[in-house]
Order: C-alpha cells, then sequence, then structure tokens
C-alpha cells in the first residue's frame, strides 16, 4: 500500500468540499428554482380560474338576459295586453311571432281576443238596437201620457181624435192618419184626420159596408197591414191610391168588448213602418176607444140626470133622489115645503136618508135598502119633520105613502133610489068600480 500524501488527501479533501458546496449550492438553486416555477405555475392556475369564473358568471348574466328578453318581455307584453284588454280596450294585438311558450300564449291570446271583439261588436249592436227600441217606447209612453192629459182636462171627442192622430203620426213614421166610428147601419163614418189633406174628409166622409174590410168591424182585435191595391175598389182607395199613398196600417177600436171604429195609418211606403207602429196603434186604438166611450156614457148620464131633474122638479108628489150612502142628491120644491126645509139651508147633500130616526121607527129604512137591491116598495107613515133629531125642520105633521124604486144608470148598474112622498090629506085615494084604491 502506498501512503498518500498530506498534501495529497488535502487535496482531495478540498475537492470533495467543494464539490459538496457546488452540489449544495445548485441543488438549492434548483429548489428555489422549482418553488419559483411552482409559484408561478399557481399564480397561472388562479389567475385561470379568476378567468374561468368570470366567464362562467358572465355567461350566466348573458343567458338571464336572453331568458328575461326571450320569456319574461314577451309574457309581460302579453300580461299589459291582457289589462289594455280588461280597461276596456280592443283590437290590442298579442306578438304570435315570439318563438318558443311565449309565442304560443300571445296566439292563444290573440283568439281569444278575437272572439272578445266579435263578442263586443255584437253586444255594441244589440245595445245599439235596444237603445232604439228603449228610445222608441219612451216616445209612446210620453206621447201616450200627453194623450192621457188631454182626455183627463178635456170632454171634446174630437179633441182626442185629433191628439191620437197627431202622436199616432209623430210616433210611428206614418204619412198621414184617420179615424172612422161605426154607425148604426154598419157604415165607417169620418171623424177626423191628419197629414192627408183637408178635402179628404170631403172625400171620404163614410165608407159604406160593401167598401170595408169584414175584419174591421167583426170584432177581430187585430192589426192589419195592407197594401192599398187590397182594397175593395170605393172612395177610400181611390182617395188614397189618388194622393200617392201605398199602405195602410189599421187597427179597430175596441170599447166595452165591441168595435165601435177604426184608426187608419197611412204610409207612403212599407218600408217606412216602424217597429213599435203595430204595438203603438194598438194602445192609442184602445185609449181613443176607452176615453170616448167614457165621454159618450158621460154624456149619457149627464142627459139622463137632467131628464130625471126635470121630472123630479116637475113632479105634483114631494120627489128626492138619493145616493147608495143615503145622501140627498135632489129633490124638487113640493118636497122642501112639505117638510118645512128653511130657504137657507141646503137639503141636498145635507140630509142623510139613513140618519132619518122618523124612517127608522116605523121601520120603512129597511124598505128603502130593499130599493138599492131592486126592488120597488111602498109603506104608509105617520111623519112629523119637527121630530127630526139631527134636522130643524118645522113642517106639520102628515099622513105619507112614500113608494121607494131603483134608477139605473145606462150599464145597468143601480146608482141611486128614488122616494116618491104623497100626503094622504092632499091626495087621498080614489076608490074605483072594482074596489080598489088609486
Amino acid at each position: 500500500n502506498t501512503a498518500l500524501s498530506y498534501d495529497v488527501v488535502l487535496l482531495l479533501h478540498n475537492s470533495i468540499d467543494m464539490n459538496m458546496f457546488l452540489f449544495y449550492e445548485k441543488t438549492e438553486k434548483l429548489l428555489n428554482e422549482v418553488a419559483v416555477g411552482r409559484h408561478e405555475a399557481f399564480k397561472h392556475i388562479k389567475v385561470l380560474v379568476y378567468w374561468i369564473l368570470a366567464l362562467t358568471f358572465m355567461l350566466v348574466i348573458g343567458a338571464g338576459v336572453i331568458f328575461v328578453v326571450g320569456a319574461f318581455y314577451p309574457i309581460k307584453a302579453i300580461a299589459d295586453g291582457a289589462r289594455r284588454v280588461l280597461n276596456g280596450e280592443y283590437n290590442v294585438g298579442f306578438n304570435a311571432r315570439t318563438s318558443g311558450e311565449a309565442g304560443d300564449i300571445a296566439e292563444a291570446f290573440n283568439l281569444l281576443e278575437n272572439s272578445v271583439n266579435e263578442s263586443h261588436l255584437h253586444i255594441e249592436k244589440k245595445t245599439g238596437e235596444f237603445e232604439v227600441v228603449i228610445e222608441s217606447a219612451r216616445k209612446n209612453v210620453d206621447a201616450l201620457t200627453d194623450l192621457a192629459d188631454i182626455a183627463g182636462e178635456s170632454l171634446s171627442q174630437k179633441e182626442i181624435y185629433m191628439s191620437a192622430i197627431n202622436i199616432s203620426i209623430l210616433n210611428t213614421g206614418a204619412a198621414a192618419a184617420a179615424i172612422y166610428t161605426l154607425d148604426e147601419k154598419g157604415a165607417l163614418k169620418f171623424k177626423a184626420a191628419s197629414g192627408i189633406g183637408g178635402s179628404f174628409g170631403d172625400e171620404v166622409s163614410l165608407i159604406p159596408p160593401g167598401e170595408r174590410l169584414s175584419v174591421w168591424v167583426d170584432g177581430t182585435s187585430e192589426l192589419f197591414l195592407k197594401d192599398i191595391n187590397e182594397y175593395p175598389d170605393g172612395r177610400l182607395k181611390s182617395a188614397l191610391s189618388t194622393r200617392g199613398y201605398t199602405s195602410v196600417l189599421s187597427y179597430p177600436i175596441p170599447y166595452n168588448k165591441a168595435v165601435v171604429g177604426i184608426i187608419l195609418l197611412i204610409f207612403n211606403d212599407s218600408e217606412s213602418l216602424v217597429l213599435s207602429s203595430g204595438s203603438f196603434l194598438k194602445t192609442v186604438a184602445s185609449f181613443v176607444g176607452a176615453s170616448t166611450g167614457h165621454i159618450n156614457f158621460f154624456y149619457e148620464e149627464h142627459a139622463r140626470k137632467n131628464f130625471l131633474d126635470s121630472i123630479v122638479q116637475q113632479s105634483p108628489l114631494g120627489t128626492a133622489v138619493f145616493a147608495t150612502d143615503g145622501t140627498a142628491l135632489m129633490l124638487n120644491a113640493t118636497l122642501k115645503r112639505m117638510l118645512g126645509v128653511p130657504k137657507d139651508e141646503d137639503f141636498v147633500g145635507k140630509y142623510k136618508l139613513f140618519e132619518d130616526n122618523i124612517l127608522d121607527s116605523n121601520g120603512l129604512l129597511k124598505m128603502i135598502r130593499e130599493s138599492f137591491e131592486g126592488h120597488i116598495n111602498e109603506a104608509l107613515v105617520d111623519y112629523d119633520p119637527s121630530q127630526l133629531t139631527w134636522y130643524d125642520y118645522q113642517g106639520s105633521r102628515m099622513s105619507l105613502k112614500i113608494k121607494s124604486f131603483p134608477i139605473y144608470d145606462a150599464g145597468g148598474e143601480i146608482i141611486s133610489v128614488a122616494l116618491i112622498y104623497e100626503d094622504k090629506a092632499v091626495f087621498p085615494d080614489v076608490i074605483d068600480l072594482h074596489g080598489g084604491t088609486h
């Protein structure tokens, strides 16, 4: 073995130390580079993650925007349109070109809106028709009210005829109108007309039975719209044709379940006949029949009353007429003198038959009440007017034969009772050859 020298060993030791130092230095440098590289790599990864998160967030925001624009806004627009429809707007229109469910919803809403629009137009049309009918009915009611007012203020048949004719023309669109009444021979007699010329009444003053429609007077209460050419030849047809009229709407005038005349609405053409003319004419005809019938009844009753009053006043016997409640309606001077009624006292309206204590105590009130049921009765009574409880009459005591009988109106109803007071001292019974008295 060769022994190494100290210098060689020292040199070798130094070489090893140098190599170890270099190794450590390189290793540390390498570790530093690795650490720096790892740090840089982590830093790049972190930045990349941030970018990924940022891009993801942006994608989410973008998707949200797309959703809002593509879905929310169309739905909101549909909702706004629906609100406008509910607020009364029509023909709004929904955007059905939008894709997806929103487009389907918009298309469905458009179909619904079209249906609503059609219903709205139909309702508007019907409402307009109803408004026309209501306005026509209102005018008719106002016209009939005016006619009723005139009838309530007047006893003139002519005035009622003219009022009925004028409101009929005004409310039905007729060019003219006329009224005829039925006479005892079955002919129709002219009463009034308007819009047809002043000479019409002279030309057609009478429509003989052969020149009229039989339905006018056979009791059938029906409306008849006829072309002029359908009428029987005669004065009426000739007068209307020469004046250019083409059609006539007629209705019988009823009263007390009988036909008393006709009312005619005369048109230039049938198209001018308004919807409510028929029912309005029926009402006017019925009103004319009732009004003129009551006027006739009034005049008949007035004539009957005047006739009865003249009989009562001219009777040599004491005579009085009493209402159904016993109130005195009339008496003659003879009875007033017999009872001793003071000159300044009004017997009529004050004296009450059923308060007469003398008649009551003698049982005559029962007899008189039977006359209100249609019986004719008579009885004898001693009558002293000064003994009346409620009246201060000064007549002398009398032996009276009192006869009671009913009085009927034109309709056959009992409206009053007449009493005849016969003073036996003034009119004694006369004995005839057969032993009777009268």
